[in-house]
């Protein structure tokens, strides 16, 4: 584990994924004392990382085998490195299609929600209209991957999203809507 900041923070720097450090400092400020949502989780990295400083944090992934997790998908690793980083209490992992379980979830209910699951254009604007709902009057998104080249479904999905409505700020390659 990594050195632990003057405000209780840790970089998980050893847990698999693609968050670099700035980015999960900004996570974990915006997270700091809400209740987050969380739309993709991989092995955990960003879900630590706002964990740490949230209230509590719910997180909704497939957790399907990859080539790095062939067997069972990454919910094992996820739920180890929880554990390792001390978090496991402040975290409700929910295995499945972001589509199938958000109606599941009580609306107005969340701070913040990060959005890192499909990067397509049809995901990820799919993921933000079904979790419009869950968010508190004042809450706050964070998406991943808005500048990555490798994703222009991300950034257009999310620029067509907010238009007209709320404010996106460009912060360490995620967009941030207040």
């Amino acid at each position: 584990m990594n050195p632990v900041d003057t405000n209780g923070w840790s970089f998980p720097a050893d847990v698999p994924g693609w968050l670099d450090e700035p980015q999960a400092r900004l996570l974990a400020e915006l997270a700091r004392g809400k209740k987050v949502l969380e739309l993709g989780t991989y092995c955990g990295k960003s879900a630590i990382s706002m964990a740490q400083t949230a209230t509590s944090l719910v997180s909704v992934d497939w957790h399907r085998p990859t080539e790095k997790f062939p067997k069972g998908g990454t919910l094992e690793r996820l739920q180890a490195e929880l554990i390792r980083y001390g978090v496991q209490d402040r975290v409700t992992v929910l295995v499945g299609a972001v589509a199938e379980v958000l109606p599941w979830l009580a609306p107005r209910q969340f701070g913040l929600l990060f959005q890192d699951a499909g990067h397509s254009e049809q995901d990820v604007a799919g993921d933000l209209a079904g979790a419009t709902r869950l968010l508190k009057p004042g809450g706050s998104w964070a998406i991943h991957d808005y500048t990555h080249g490798q994703y222009p479904g991300v950034r257009r999905a999310v620029d067509r999203f907010f238009q007209g409505g709320g404010s996106v700020e460009l912060i360490h390659g995620m967009a941030i809507v207040r």
